[in-house]
């Protein structure tokens, strides 16, 4: 219907400044999912009721999830594609966030964190590649 009414630049410019849009919204999501993690450290080592050195190593589970998804995440986002990847991750990872918030114990904690450092990776890592081919498929950015 719009494709009737709008010349053929204007269509594509609307198009780009969707996709364009789009990318701000997801980096956006992003770094206040990350915001909001960081924010709830306090609160979730006291609910846990963990000790220093313990929710150290409880941190580190999320660490070891992100680094251990890169091989695997470039292979799923190509078997998923980028669009899809970007939203199945990012939701998931937006359902992870109040998760964390209810884990009574250690090794929950220590889970719950593993997981969300993969779905972290693969979330940065999808909305990269799809940056990545916003970026590679305009013909100038210089409208930016």
């Amino acid at each position: 219907m719009i494709a009737a009414i709008l010349p053929s630049t204007i269509q594509k410019y609307a198009n780009e400044n969707a996709y364009f849009i789009a990318m701000c919204c997801f980096f956006a999501l992003f770094g206040f999912l990350m915001a909001t993690w960081v924010g709830r450290i306090p609160a979730i080592h006291d609910f846990a009721h963990l000790t220093t050195s313990t929710f150290a190593v409880a941190l580190l589970g999320k660490g070891l999830g992100s680094v251990m998804v890169f091989p695997y995440a470039a292979t799923m986002i190509e078997k998923l594609g980028s669009k899809k990847a970007t939203r199945i991750f990012g939701t998931v990872m937006i359902l992870s966030v109040p998760v964390l918030g209810l884990m009574p114990n250690f090794w929950l904690v220590t889970i719950v964190l593993f997981f969300q450092g993969t779905l972290t990776s693969c979330f940065d890592i999808s909305i990269n590649s799809l940056g990545g081919y916003f970026e590679k498929n305009q013909e100038s950015l210089e409208w930016l």
